[in-house]
């Protein structure tokens, strides 16, 4: 579990395991794609500003860690896309659109790799970005600047506001979850014979639990090559946060309708 988290080799992945994923709509999770290069340039930048490193040379060095990991995970399509997209936006300082960051990616990874005009998961990983890029510019188009805040606020109009922005953020969650499930559903379908809606849900609350689990599996891989028992310590808490996400897997596999298996599509 943790090899195919991390470097996105599923050979010894369990076969239950792995159906329990693909059943639950989150497969994607262990496929190494672009939500992984994301949260690993999240947790360098933010480790970087609290060391008090320049913007540049904080970039330098993500860029740098990213290029490895692609490396390491065999140059697969989606971190590829990822690596590139991160490069492209941060240093060309310019307010590009998702649109033109992601035309400007594929050209560039077409160009080098022309085969993956045929390969399914740089489609998949493209398509994902723009249902995300898509849903977060109506997002921000839709937003209206807030009234300013009263002085003195009591107690239960603050709990309402925190209320209302968790209820905001979870809407634009959902609303995330249901573009790329509409753009990519059909792909998914052809290729790997289900669909899963019960994976709009569960994906909502899984994505920030892996995002933890990732910073403490970067955080293992870094303390395993200084010393062992550091890496004992952030392997339990690892482990415990891969037995959480393994369970509710599992539990949204097995609930009824989450999922459902589709004849091949005739020539």
């Amino acid at each position: 579990m943790a090899i195919a988290l991390l470097l996105g080799n599923r050979n010894q992945l369990p076969s239950e395991t792995a159906d329990a994923f693909v059943a639950s709509g989150t497969m994607h999770l262990l496929a190494i794609s672009g939500l992984h290069v994301g949260i690993l340039c999240a947790f360098l930048l933010s480790i970087c500003h609290l060391l008090i490193i320049r913007r540049n040379q904080a970039l330098l060095l993500t860029a740098a860690v990213c290029i490895v990991y692609a490396m390491i995970t065999d140059l697969r399509p989606s971190v590829l896309r990822a690596t590139v997209f991160f490069v492209i936006a941060q240093f060309t300082r310019r307010n590009q659109s998702v649109a033109g960051l992601l035309s400007a990616t594929v050209i560039i990874m077409v160009i080098a790799q022309p085969h993956l005009v045929f390969d399914t998961g740089a489609w998949l990983s493209f398509l994902s970005v723009a249902a995300l890029g898509w849903v977060s510019r109506r997002a921000v188009r839709d937003s209206q600047p807030q009234d300013v805040p009263a002085d003195a606020v009591n107690i239960r109009a603050r709990l309402r506001d925190m209320l209302s922005n968790v209820w905001t953020r979870l809407a634009l969650r959902w609303r995330q979850m249901l573009s790329i499930l509409g753009l990519t559903t059909p792909l998914v379908a052809a290729t790997f014979h289900v669909i899963s809606p019960a994976g709009v849900l569960v994906n909502v609350l899984l994505i920030p639990l892996t995002g933890l689990t990732l910073c403490v599996g970067f955080v293992l891989l870094a303390a395993s090559m200084f010393h062992p028992a550091l890496a004992q310590i952030v392997g339990f808490c690892f482990s415990s946060l891969l037995a959480t996400i393994t369970r509710i897997v599992e539990v949204t596999s097995s609930l009824n309708l989450s999922h459902a298996y589709l004849a091949d599509i005739p020539s």
